[in-house]
C-alpha cells in the first residue's frame, strides 16, 4: 500500500502530543481509493499515529455510510467528511492539514496527487 508506507514514513517528523492532519480532496468513490485511504488510516492509528483526516467531496449516501462504519469500526473518531464545498471554503480547511493529497481514477486505477 503506497499510501501507507509514504504516511509511515512521516511518523516519526511528529511528536506524539500532535495530531498528523491529512487533508483529502475530491469526489469519494471506491475507485478513487476511499476504502485504501481508511485502512491506511486504520494502520497508523494502530500505530499510535494521532491523526485527523478532512475529507471534502461529493460521495453518493450509502458509500459515505459505509465509511462512516468503517471509521467506527476501526475507532477513527477524528475523521470528517464535509461533502461537497466552493473552493472558498475547502482552502481554510485545507491550509490547515500537514498533508494533503487528491486522487483520481483511470481505467480502474488509483492515482494520488
Amino acid at each position: 500500500m503506497p499510501l501507507v508506507n509514504q504516511l509511515r514514513s512521516l511518523k516519526n517528523k511528529f511528536p506524539k502530543s500532535g495530531k498528523l492532519s491529512i487533508g483529502n480532496i475530491g469526489g469519494i468513490s471506491e475507485d478513487r481509493g476511499s476504502l485504501v485511504t481508511i485502512e491506511a488510516l486504520r494502520i497508523l492509528n494502530a500505530q499510535g499515529v494521532e491523526l485527523q483526516f478532512e475529507c471534502v467531496g461529493r460521495s453518493d449516501k450509502s458509500h459515505k455510510e459505509q465509511l462512516l462504519k468503517l471509521c467506527e469500526e476501526y475507532n477513527l473518531h477524528n475523521v470528517a467528511f464535509y461533502g461537497y464545498m466552493p473552493a472558498y471554503e475547502v482552502w481554510p480547511i485545507l491550509a490547515q492539514c500537514d498533508i494533503g493529497f487528491s486522487s483520481s481514477s483511470s481505467n480502474g486505477n488509483t492515482k494520488l496527487c
